[in-house]
């Protein structure tokens, strides 16, 4: 896989800060500082329209999550998903240590990929509708106009729930940015395998 290392002054964070039942959990929005070019050159449709809300989430937040369902706690749907054993997002998470890292494994991944993949262009990227929420882990621009929704699973061959949590958050991606669904590719990964879930 062909990698590229951004300069670290080039990716910017907004820290949002969540409560979720008696805790409070950090989410850094992490992205590239792009996103403030005007206006944003050589971008195709969907692109442009996924950098935009980037702009959106950096500037403005989001809005408050109380009463809203994390994504993670919505219910079961029965989805299709397709294995694969080889794709950059699975490179990514081969190519650092993460293993043994507990809380940390997400964010120890997720700089990896938006410091050194092509593709990656957003890590914690919130997305929400009026009763649901969540945090997508990486965020990739792909060849042909298409995103990528990825969500980083540690034993993600023995995930039961992922799958129905990544048609959720293609969902409200799509809802809230205007990219057309057939442009979205969403999964669940880690070094081993991707599963991607069928449209």
């Amino acid at each position: 896989m062909l990698l590229i290392t951004y300069d670290m002054s080039d990716i910017i964070t907004r820290r949002f800060v969540i409560k979720r039942d008696d805790r409070e959990l950090i989410s850094d929005f992490k992205t590239l500082s792009d996103i403030f070019e005007n206006p944003i050159k050589g971008y195709s449709e969907n692109h442009q329209k996924t950098v935009s809300f980037f702009h959106k989430v950096f500037t403005e937040g989001y809005p408050d999550r109380s009463g809203k369902t994390s994504v993670s706690d919505c219910p079961e749907l029965i989805v299709e998903k397709t294995k694969l054993t080889e794709h950059p997002i699975i490179d990514c998470a081969k190519e650092v240590n993460w293993k043994g890292f507990g809380s940390r494994q997400h964010q120890i991944v997720e700089d990896h990929c938006i410091q050194n993949s092509i593709f990656t262009f957003a890590c914690e990227l919130p997305v929400w509708n009026d009763n649901t929420h969540g945090h997508i882990d990486i965020v990739d621009l792909l060849e042909d106009d298409c995103i990528g929704l990825w969500d980083f699973k540690p034993n993600a061959c023995k995930e039961t729930h992922a799958a129905s949590q990544c048609w959720n958050y293609k969902v409200l991606f799509c809802r809230i940015t205007g990219v057309c669904p057939s442009k979205v590719m969403t999964g669940y990964f880690d070094d081993e395998a991707l599963f991607l879930v069928n449209n």
